[in-house]
């Protein structure tokens, strides 16, 4: 997008001359950017709801993979912590975070609604799709080794978030080589 770069910057050009037409790039380009975010995801309103149903949906489905081997380990407790202070999770959402995870190891979760209802609020936006899936294969490797159970939960979470198997092991590879890297740093 560059018509907010090429509006600003002709118009601070036409007003202030050289040091009009800097200053007019700067508003464009912040202005291209905000346009380009609204366009991708809609109003900030959207954003927001995108924001909610991401949060719910990554710590529900995080204690789900952690119980789909019978428990829920000190291991996977930890990454829980980390995964929260990753995305900036304050006091206020914590505790909400701690329900949600609970929830998710449930018994009687289901995680079809919560991913559909996911996808719907999302749009489609794959990248957020697989960051979250990525979050996910994370967990299941918290404590070292991703066992059937585990495996075949993130298949079905991933199913659901629209990855083919083939796409499935292209991340899970992709998320497996990268822990072996900062294992070995």
């Amino acid at each position: 997008m560059i018509y907010g770069k090429l509006v600003a910057g002709l118009l601070g050009l036409t007003l202030l001359g050289p040091f009009g037409l800097l200053l007019g790039l700067a508003v464009g380009h912040a202005f291209d950017r905000g346009l380009h975010t609204t366009l991708a995801f809609g109003s900030p309103e959207q954003l927001q709801k995108i924001q909610a149903a991401f949060f719910e949906t990554c710590f529900s489905l995080l204690g789900h993979v952690a119980k789909a081997d019978g428990r829920v380990s000190e291991e996977e407790i930890a990454h829980t912590e980390q995964i929260m202070a990753q995305l900036g999770v304050g006091a206020g959402q914590r505790e909400q975070a701690i329900n949600f995870f609970r929830a998710g190891a449930a018994a009687d979760f289901q995680a079809g609604p919560l991913i559909a209802h996911f996808i719907e609020t999302s749009r489609g936006h794959r990248k957020v799709h697989q960051t979250l899936l990525v979050f996910l294969i994370s967990m299941a490797q918290a404590d070292g080794t991703i066992d059937e159970s585990e495996r075949q939960t993130l298949e079905a979470c991933a199913g659901l978030l629209g990855f083919n198997a083939v796409v499935f092991q292209q991340i899970l590879g992709m998320v497996q080589g990268q822990q072996q890297y900062h294992q070995h740093q």
